[in-house]
């Protein structure tokens, strides 16, 4: 079977994970006082990495992104980057994923703006940036 994950990133969030090294998230499903998991999930710059890859381990994906990646999502039109990966299991199954980090935009509307969402809006419209 091929995978594939998809990260959304605001500007905001990338201003972070070029100025911190990472953004993290999490996400319950439930009320964590009651016994619910808390599912985390983020992305690391890692600048001595030769290439990106994914993390998975038990409740988190994490998305490590060498610094060309980096750079080329940092780019002001660039919408996202691609991430392939191909492996073969030991019974010699190749199995196959791609990791998909794209800049996140407004909602798509009959007069599309060329915008990227630079901060989540909290119950409210999303703050935008015009494509440059």
């Amino acid at each position: 079977m091929d995978n594939s994950f998809r990260f959304r990133v605001t500007l905001e969030e990338l201003e972070k994970l070029r100025s911190e090294g990472n953004v993290d998230c999490s996400s319950a499903a439930g009320d964590l006082g009651q016994g619910a998991v808390a599912f985390r999930y983020g992305l690391q710059a890692a600048p001595t990495a030769v290439r990106s890859e994914l993390q998975l381990s038990p409740f988190s994906i994490r998305v490590t992104l060498c610094q060309s990646d980096v750079e080329s999502l940092s780019q002001p039109a660039q919408e996202g980057i691609q991430i392939r990966n191909e492996w073969t299991e030991p019974d010699g199954t190749v199995r196959r994923s791609i990791i998909l980090v794209e800049k996140d935009r407004p909602a798509a509307k009959c007069d599309k703006p060329e915008e990227w969402i630079y901060r989540a809006g909290k119950g409210g419209e999303p703050e935008a940036r015009k494509i440059r």
